[in-house]
């Protein structure tokens, strides 16, 4: 069973909800089945890697990630894409919230 997320308020008191771990609801590695652009996934880390395999060009990668029904092989996959200079890390930063916003739901995460 998945626990709530903390709530904490600021001095000017707007709430945030912060979580983390796997057992909290909106972690990234919790099953959540979903299609995007005709590919389906079980989770939105497994989208999300793809998705940046696909954007530096590795295929093997991309196909490996989708194929894989693990969201920590995933993530172990997901470093494993080649192609990444500074430059496309730059430009991947960048487009990392429109990858985000064609989830089914948005999260939103504060550093």
């Amino acid at each position: 069973m998945s626990k709530p997320p903390f709530i904490f308020q600021t001095i000017d008191r707007e709430n945030f909800w912060a979580f983390c771990g796997q057992d909290f609801i909106f972690n990234n590695s919790n099953p959540a089945k979903f299609s995007v652009d005709s590919h389906s996934f079980n989770c939105n880390e497994q989208h999300f890697l793809w998705q940046k395999a696909m954007f530096f060009g590795d295929m093997d990668v991309a196909k490996q990630i989708l194929a894989s029904k693990s969201p920590t092989e995933q993530k172990i996959i997901g470093q494993w894409i080649k192609n990444i200079s500074n430059v496309s890390l730059e430009e991947w930063e960048q487009k990392q919230d429109r990858v985000r916003s064609k989830r089914p739901f948005k999260l939103i995460f504060i550093f």
